[in-house]
């Protein structure tokens, strides 16, 4: 059976939502349901591709989320050592999602892991891009 992106990505939500559970202090979000105003560390689906056909391809990104933290001058900065942190758990998380489904390859995708803000935010946020495949049966 063809999947498409909205069933592939409730899928990665089960694969990803218990390695996050004591890891970080707020909850696992599928794609554009973080609330705007979150002050937790969360993590959240972003970008979900997968292509149609009998040999399915595509990628999402994981977000993980952590608020900027004062500096000791009233000034906020990125929390860095949680930046760092959460970058070394993508290989632990490829892993764990490989460990948990046969449905799907994974891997890592190009510029796998990598750092931003949003403007005008309070908060930084680690990126870790994965490739995935499936055959349709």
């Amino acid at each position: 059976m063809i999947k498409g992106e909205p069933q592939a990505e409730e899928d990665i939500y089960e694969l990803i939502r218990d390695f996050f559970e004591s890891r970080i202090s707020g909850k696992v979000y599928k794609s554009e349901t973080r609330p705007t105003d979150s002050e937790a560390e969360d993590a959240a689906i972003h970008g979900v591709s997968l292509s149609g056909g009998q040999f399915q391809a595509g990628g999402f990104t994981i977000l993980v989320f952590t608020p900027d933290v004062d500096n000791g001058t009233g000034r906020l900065m990125p929390n860095k050592s949680r930046l760092v942190e959460f970058a070394g758990w993508a290989e632990e998380l490829l892993q764990h999602m490989q460990g948990k489904t046969n449905e799907y390859a994974l891997s890592h995708g190009a510029n796998p892991i990598s750092q931003g803000n949003y403007p005008g935010g309070k908060e930084h946020f680690v990126a870790m891009r994965y490739e995935m495949k499936r055959e349709s049966i």
